[in-house]
């Protein structure tokens, strides 16, 4: 039984012992006065008598009533007590439900916020990727992500650079980069096919593969571009170089990755590679004749210049540009044979590169290697 029931049941006793008493209190007070015969006495000791005897019947109304005050006031503190109680329960439940919308909607916002963020990375990865001389595409942008941006999810997302535990995506980047140069520019101390083999590390370290384009001179690799052009060595470095800074901007990471180039760049093992004959890739050119003679007439010139010729690949299938490039290419060999004061190998490959395109500039000739 509940203190409120207990309550109820005292005050209904309570009431029940006073009207008893009362009914008891009102059959004396009767019986008195018949007693004296409703005389009223002159004497002062009756009047005393009559006094004491009410003062012990009210005094006993007045233990009743004391005590059924106290039951009532306990019973109304209880009611209160009950009332704070419930509406405490409300003002928790509500505050609980308020809880349970404040997460929900926080939730939501942190998804939200998640999905514009990747959704604002994949633009920036497409951005790069329309570049007409961006030659690579990511293969996983996803991955990519979760390499700069470990720690975030649909719980939380921060927008700078969360590297992983054990890896530093930027700090590879750079290691990468180092190591594709040093063993391109060093022919020295590096074999051609480890030139082609860092290069190739840096590109798939960054999660690059070559778009459907096959430009002469572009490596190809299962009969796929992969981005890397024999002709096009510096560029190739100053374009990932490019993606990686993009993506440092992005992520707000402030690594210092520039290209450390030898002093003097004798930049022609990619042209090895592409003329050896013991190369460990299953790699080929597209068709163009020519090829062989242009790749030999380059690495010669870089033994006298450091850059060797500046040549448009995705323009020489055009016969107006192959011819100005052949006159061009003349003009400059004939100006630097002049000044060296006799003539020199760039002459011989000049003119065996002039004769494969002058004769048969649309006959295919696969170059493999």
């Amino acid at each position: 039984m509940s203190n409120g029931n207990k309550n109820d049941d005292w005050l209904k006793g309570m009431k029940s012992l006073l009207i008893i008493a009362s009914i008891i209190s009102l059959g004396l007070i009767g019986f008195y006065a018949f007693y004296t015969r409703g005389i009223i006495s002159s004497k002062q000791s009756d009047w005393a008598a009559f006094g004491t005897f009410l003062s012990g019947v009210f005094s006993f109304f007045g233990a009743i009533g004391t005590v059924g005050v106290m039951i009532l006031a306990i019973k109304q503190f209880k009611v209160q007590q009950a009332q704070i109680d419930a509406q405490n329960k409300r003002q928790d439940d509500f505050e609980m439900r308020q809880q349970e919308k404040w997460d929900k909607e926080n939730e939501m916002l942190n998804f939200q916020k998640f999905l514009l963020h990747k959704t604002e990375f994949k633009k920036l990865i497409k951005d790069i990727e329309s570049s007409a001389d961006f030659p690579f595409k990511i293969k996983n942008i996803d991955k990519l992500y979760a390499l700069m941006f470990a720690k975030n999810s649909f719980e939380e997302t921060s927008y700078a650079y969360q590297p992983q535990d054990k890896l530093d995506f930027f700090d590879m980047c750079k290691h990468r980069l180092d190591e594709a140069i040093r063993f391109n520019y060093r022919p020295m101390d590096n074999t051609p096919q480890a030139a082609f083999r860092e290069i190739k590390k840096f590109r798939d370290y960054l999660l690059c593969e070559g778009k459907n384009r096959q430009c002469v001179g572009d490596i190809l690799i299962d009969n796929r571009s992969s981005g890397i052009n024999v002709f096009e060595q510096d560029k190739t470095f100053k374009q990932l170089l490019s993606l990686i800074q993009r993506l440092q901007d992005f992520c707000g990471n402030t690594l210092p990755i520039q290209p450390t180039y030898p002093g003097h760049k004798t930049s022609n093992n990619l042209e090895n590679y592409a003329l050896s004959s013991q190369c460990e890739f299953s790699s080929a050119f597209k068709p163009f004749q020519g090829l062989k003679e242009l790749i030999e007439l380059q690495r010669e010139a870089k033994n006298h210049f450091t850059d060797g010729f500046n040549i448009n690949v995705s323009q020489l299938e055009n016969k107006d540009y192959s011819d100005k490039l052949i006159d061009d290419l003349q003009h400059y060999i004939s100006r630097f044979n002049d000044n060296e004061g006799n003539p020199n190998d760039l002459e011989f490959r000049f003119k065996a590169y002039k004769a494969q395109v002058s004769s048969h500039f649309e006959i295919p000739t696969t170059f493999y290697r």
